[in-house]
């Protein structure tokens, strides 16, 4: 698990997980994107997605099968 800060430029509302769980993909000025973690509960706290567009983000991730995973948003600066 890895600790990054990134420049967030879109935030849009993902396909529900298969239990029924929000999930968000976040857009970053280096081009990268990152998805939420599947049925992970932080999401529930998250605000609305225009709240972290065009502000800068720390959050924590992992990767699985090449792809960046958000488990957990750290705070928003």
């Amino acid at each position: 698990m890895e600790t990054l800060t990134k420049d967030c430029i879109e935030c849009v509302r993902g396909k529900n997980s298969y239990n029924g769980n929000p999930r968000y993909i976040f857009t970053f000025s280096d081009g990268s994107e990152v998805k939420t973690e599947s049925d992970s509960m932080f999401v529930y706290g998250l605000a609305p997605c225009d709240h972290y567009e065009n502000k800068t983000i720390t959050f924590e991730c992992t990767v699985r099968r090449n792809k960046t995973i958000m488990t957990d948003l750290i705070e928003e600066l």
